[in-house]
């Protein structure tokens, strides 16, 4: 693997893989980039990853440990953006 791809670059490459005996151990980060214990989610590292967390825990700033049995595969920092929420009623 290349030892230059940024963390997103990494990240796309394990999606894409669709490996799903790859477990996704999610934890929210603090205002001081310190993971909040216990972890927030445990998800599958496939293609829905990013929409799950920006849709289902409204996006924010991760960290992911991507676990391929008791293999570290992936750990990295990511920021997702929500979208803003299409039902509001704008006057």
């Amino acid at each position: 693997m290349n030892h230059h791809l940024d963390v997103w670059d990494r990240l796309e490459i394990i999606m894409r893989e669709k490996n799903y005996d790859r477990v996704v151990y999610t934890y929210r980060l603090d205002e001081q980039c310190r993971s909040i214990t216990p972890y927030l989610a445990k998800l599958f590292a496939d293609g829905n990853l990013l929409n799950t967390l920006r849709d289902d825990f409204g996006g924010g700033d991760f960290r992911l440990l991507i676990r391929e049995g008791r293999k570290l595969v992936f750990s990295g920092e990511i920021s997702i953006v929500s979208l803003p929420n299409n039902n509001s009623n704008l006057i």
